[in-house]
């Protein structure tokens, strides 16, 4: 096997480069649900008030009201991204270190 079929050690740039580019990931739809949520709610209440004539209550309303929804959606999303780095790392790690629960068998 050459160096370049090998797995990507843990600290190698390859690793780093992955790593680097889930957080990005996560960050950018992070931003983008966040950013959707507070400006869609600004225009619809604007929106709102102008028809209704309620200068600042709709707009107030409806950028405060998708908060609680922004929190749970960005908890949500991070949470998934660290489980699919976890089981990117825990399956390249087990590959070549065998855990205690492992049969000699299954060892080789």
């Amino acid at each position: 096997m050459t160096e370049q079929d090998s797995e990507p050690t843990p600290n190698s740039p390859v690793r780093q480069f992955m790593f680097g580019s889930e957080v990005f990931s996560v960050a950018l739809s992070i931003g983008v649900v966040n950013g959707l949520l507070i400006i869609g709610g600004a225009l619809l209440g604007a929106w709102l008030d102008r028809m209704f004539g309620t200068k600042p209550l709709f707009v107030l309303a409806l950028i405060l009201i998708p908060a609680p929804l922004g929190l749970f959606l960005t908890f949500k999303l991070a949470q998934n991204a660290a489980l699919r780095v976890g089981a990117v790392y825990q399956t390249k790690t087990k590959k070549t270190h065998p855990t205690a629960e492992e049969s000699p068998s299954e060892r080789s």
